[in-house]
């Protein structure tokens, strides 16, 4: 049976991705091209594009052209992060203190736990400390309606929210599904300057993770400021 057209565009420039003929970063043929190379219409080619532009291999820029994402799609990497303190000392005391679990509602939150603008969220706000100075900030927020039989006034088990998780809900959050972006925060929000002993603005880390949980619904978002002193992340790729 004769696949369509736009399914054949769109396995060639896929299988070309993955084969490394198109590099992370490269510009692909434009439109016309395809168009003249396929013998099809603009609407085919729009259409194998699209897909391939959802799915996470090429990403579009408006007046520049079509270009294969630079993310490491289909690779296996390693990631390593590591946690230090500044001024070098070998012995490092880690510990955490939950700051605050209180009961709100965020349209803005709500969106990316997947519940109504109207539900109930538990939010969260941990500090981690190294040699007893501050060097990451943890807000953590769940639908309430997930964290039913649950004693949040007990602060104590959740200093680690993960294992406490684990032991009442039988959700292991650290082993499922999630998604995650680092980025910098610069200026850093005034609390977290706050927390930090900051005199000045100083770049800090910005990580937020969705885990999803059962598959593709959200069970938790966490956004996490990391002092730029205190971590670095490295990756490592093997080649196959």
């Amino acid at each position: 049976m004769e696949i369509p057209k736009y399914l054949e565009i769109k396995n060639d420039i896929k299988d070309k991705i993955i084969n490394g003929v198109f590099v992370p970063g490269e510009k692909i043929y434009s439109e016309n091209e395809l168009k003249k190379q396929y013998g099809v219409s603009s609407t085919t080619v729009v259409k194998a594009i699209q897909e391939l532009v959802n799915e996470g291999y090429l990403t579009r820029r408006q007046g520049t052209g079509t270009f294969v994402r630079r993310s490491m799609m289909n690779k296996e990497v390693i990631l390593d992060e590591n946690t230090h303190h500044p001024k070098g000392e070998n012995r490092l005391e880690e510990s955490i203190q939950v700051k605050s679990i209180t009961e709100i509602t965020s349209e803005e939150v709500a969106e990316k736990l997947g519940i109504d603008k109207a539900d109930k969220i538990i939010h969260f706000v941990r500090v981690r400390y190294i040699n007893k100075e501050p060097w990451n900030i943890q807000n953590t927020y769940i639908a309430k309606k997930n964290l039913k039989d649950i004693d949040l006034d007990n602060h104590k088990q959740f200093n680690s929210i993960s294992n406490t998780v684990k032991s009442l809900l039988k959700i292991d959050t650290l082993n499922e599904s999630m998604k995650e972006r680092i980025s910098i925060a610069y200026p850093p929000p005034g609390i977290v300057k706050q927390h930090f002993g900051l005199e000045k603005d100083l770049p800090v880390y910005h990580i937020k993770r969705i885990t999803y949980y059962p598959e593709k619904t959200p069970f938790e978002y966490v956004e996490t400021f990391i002092h730029y002193e205190y971590y670095s992340l490295g990756i490592t790729r093997n080649k196959k």
